[in-house]
């Protein structure tokens, strides 16, 4: 799995660790730019997890205007400690 770089990363907030805001997000940004490849993290709170991705307009779900609405945009794959690397399905 060294080759494959993530589109997506779903976080349990709990993995963020703790400390106010600005801690838990440096935490967030350092390892996950590092392993989507991407100069900053842009993270989404989605309740129970994080969805970070690359870019600020990336969505977990597809939009409303499409008619696969709701459904996720991503591949999951577990990467054995709550972590969970998203790969965009081939029509995403």
């Amino acid at each position: 799995m060294s080759d494959f770089i993530p589109d997506a990363v779903m976080s349990p907030l709990s993995y963020a660790g703790s400390g106010d805001a600005a801690a838990r997000l440096a935490k967030l940004q350092s390892e996950f730019s590092a392993v989507l490849q991407v100069p900053r993290v842009f993270v989404r709170n989605q309740g129970i997890s994080h969805f970070l991705s690359g870019s600020p307009t990336d969505t977990l779900l597809f939009p409303q205007s499409d008619p696969r609405s709701g459904r996720s945009r991503y591949q999951w794959s577990d990467r054995g400690d709550g972590i969970s690397y998203g790969r965009y399905l081939d029509d995403a």
